[in-house]
């Protein structure tokens, strides 16, 4: 990996608070040292359970057959999205994956699925890991210090690759999302959660999500109809003379048995920590009736089942898919 690294650093001093220096303040906080010690003492089981069962194709399928299930169908034959592939239907959009560490999901939407990629971790150690991993190869230039203590990573697709731009933020995600045009967020179409939710202590939870959705929300270009790559748009619907864009949310959670002797200790226990089904419904289905669809999805060549037998893992993966729809663009 070919690395330039630029130092973007405010020098304005001042003796009383700033008001972005408050809003920081203000702003919910990952416990960084926890996730940058288990990364420098390889503490990071969950890598090998991942690569091991390499998810990704299989999650890119449930997720494109659910947004072809919920979407609304475009008026435009060139828009409508029954007849694509998940190859068709993602290339050229944008996905964001926080908490995303090294994680192959990273090379997987940016190179196989042709994606632009933005991913934010605040253990460093995992980023560059990602780096050499998934984008050996890839000139990568770094800002050492963008002015908010993040540390941005891009590593530009090859030409003619075919392949997708990835940006790597290094610092806390509830900042990142707190100001998604800043950092190449504002147009994402895709969130993949795969492993972040679940990451997150239960008292951040609702914040969490709250920040997930300002990101979902927006829209680029002052709400006009964002420029993609892809011939097919799967993330934008016309009917009647309107254009409506819509984004997704792959979410993966664990469910914890619950033990007869403490009802609460499954609660208790992680990271990774339980999220029941009601907890996801609660957090995604809320507001304005029909803003949002939320369905419990089972990855194509997924057995559930083996997971909730007595030689199985103390836990039960559980997957599901968030349609944000918005109004008129």
């Amino acid at each position: 990996v070919t690395v330039s690294v630029l130092y973007c650093v405010s020098t304005t001093r001042v003796s009383h608070m700033s008001a972005d220096q408050q809003q920081q303040q203000q702003q919910p906080r990952l416990d960084g040292k926890y996730w940058q010690d288990r990364w420098v003492n390889g503490q990071t089981q969950w890598r090998d359970r991942e690569r091991e069962e390499n998810p990704f194709e299989r999650n890119a399928a449930s997720l494109h057959k659910t947004i072809v299930e919920l979407a609304p169908e475009s008026d435009h034959e060139a828009d409508k999205i029954g007849d694509t592939t998940p190859a068709t239907l993602f290339r050229g959009c944008n996905v964001f994956v926080p908490l995303c560490g090294d994680t192959p999901a990273l090379g997987f939407w940016a190179k196989q699925m042709g994606c632009h990629v933005v991913g934010v971790d605040i253990a460093e150690a995992s980023l560059a890991r990602a780096l050499e991993e998934h984008f050996a190869g890839r000139d990568v230039s770094v800002i050492a210090d963008n002015g908010h203590g993040i540390k941005v990573f891009s590593a530009p697709a090859p030409g003619g690759s075919g392949e997708g731009d990835v940006t790597l933020l290094a610092g806390d995600a509830f900042h990142v999302m707190s100001e998604p045009a800043s950092y190449g967020l504002a147009a994402t179409d895709v969130v993949y959660d795969r492993a972040s939710m679940v990451a997150i202590e239960p008292e951040l939870r609702d914040k969490y999500v709250a920040a997930l959705k300002h990101v979902l929300a927006i829209d680029a270009n002052g709400g006009k109809e964002a420029p993609r790559k892809s011939p097919v748009n799967g993330f934008f619907a016309r009917q009647g003379g309107e254009v409506r864009r819509h984004r997704a949310l792959f979410l993966n959670t664990i469910e914890r048995p619950v033990d007869l002797e403490d009802a609460d200790a499954h609660l208790k226990k992680g990271p990774p920590f339980h999220i029941s089904a009601q907890d996801v419904f609660d957090a995604y289905s809320g507001g304005k009736p029909g803003d949002d669809a939320v369905r419990m999805v089972v990855p194509v060549g997924d057995d559930r089942a083996k997971l909730t037998g007595p030689e199985g893992p103390p836990f039960i993966d559980a997957y599901y898919v968030v349609l944000c729809r918005s109004a008129a663009v």
